[in-house]
């Protein structure tokens, strides 16, 4: 298999030399196969193609089934939608979100973080799925949905996903949301409690208000480094405060570039994100709700107990060793402490 990232606009390839002559033009479609972490379909090339296989990085000829991946795209400009292809988008609040939905069951909802997407949940969803109907959106912004200028909000992103939940049809769902996610799924808690089966937060807390200086300071260089070293620099040293020290190389290798934002999407997130607070409404929640914390997260584990004391049906469980994003560094450990929490509060 090969694959061919095209930019925004359905342009040629950015890199490799994949295309046969006559361009895009030269395939025949066959289907659509909507997998992580990019939009990929199968298509059948009418003249031979020789390139390198990027698993082997041996010269192959491909003469049937090549696979292209699109990066960047929603909507029109989707080569998938200019062939007659189904892509899940939903348009929703003016703009068109994309989704993964996968498994069958009671519905949860994924809700990702900040400058990443869907693909975020890559080590969840064999486990989820298996039990549960998948819901999982690009929020506005990043991924595969529409990325509009800000500014944007919290209240903003638990919008969408209420609007999201309204096209799909879903009443009630079970939620798990990581950092920013976090924040958006106890907004929409707050907001709309109805909707909320259960809340499983991870790495993240219903306030990120800039109240102590190193909270400023973490805002800050946030900013500073996505304007001044660029998207790709900040993403690397972001990966290795997850991944720190040889050991992790491996991991490093693999999960590096897997997210392409832009940066003002980015930095209306942050924006968004810094000094939001729905502390005070707290009260509204009566669902059950599991903190999941990992021991070198930005925020201690102690910080979330002190939160859940607030809440009327709040729990924390701790991770040692596990840093903010834990869910791909101990998926295992993460996947069981899921599916036991939901399994617990389905069956209550």
């Amino acid at each position: 298999m090969i694959f061919v990232e095209i930019p925004m606009g359905f342009g040629k390839p950015t890199q490799g030399s994949t295309t046969p002559p006559g361009g895009l033009g030269e395939f025949e479609f066959l289907q659509v196969d909507p997998c992580q972490p990019y939009v990929v379909f199968v298509c059948k090339w009418l003249i031979p193609v020789t390139s390198l296989d990027p698993l082997t990085e041996c010269p192959v000829t491909f003469t049937d089934h090549v696979f292209l991946a699109f990066t960047g795209c929603s909507g029109v400009n989707c080569p998938l939608a200019r062939q007659g292809a189904h892509v899940p988008h939903a348009n929703v609040n003016g703009i068109e979100l994309y989704y993964e939905d996968r498994g069958a069951g009671r519905p949860l909802v994924l809700v990702h973080g900040l400058g990443t997407s869907s693909a975020d949940w890559q080590y969840q969803y064999p486990a989820l799925e298996s039990r549960y109907r998948v819901i999982a959106p690009d929020q506005r912004g990043f991924g595969r949905s529409t990325r509009p200028p800000g500014p944007y909000s919290i209240e903003g992103y638990a919008a969408d996903l209420c609007a999201l939940l309204d096209y799909l049809e879903i009443d009630r769902a079970h939620f798990c949301g990581i950092s920013m996610g976090g924040a958006v799924s106890f907004q929409l808690a707050v907001d709309d409690p109805q909707r909320v089966r259960s809340l499983a937060i991870i790495n993240s807390q219903p306030s990120f208000e800039l109240n102590t200086f190193r909270k400023r300071m973490m805002a800050a260089s946030r900013r500073w480094m996505a304007r001044r070293l660029g998207l790709e620099r900040e993403a690397r040293i972001q990966l290795y405060r997850n991944f720190p020290g040889a050991a992790n190389r491996e991991a490093r290798r693999r999960l590096q570039g897997r997210f392409r934002n832009d940066l003002a999407p980015y930095l209306a997130a942050i924006d968004a994100v810094a000094g939001w607070t729905v502390v005070d409404r707290l009260d509204r929640i009566t669902a059950p709700v599991l903190f999941l914390a990992g021991e070198h997260d930005f925020t201690p584990p102690q910080e979330k107990a002190a939160f859940a004391a607030l809440m009327s049906n709040a729990r924390v469980q701790a991770f040692p060793g596990a840093r903010h994003a834990m869910h791909l560094q101990k998926p295992d450990e993460v996947n069981a402490a899921l599916l036991a929490f939901f399994g617990e509060v389905d069956a209550g």
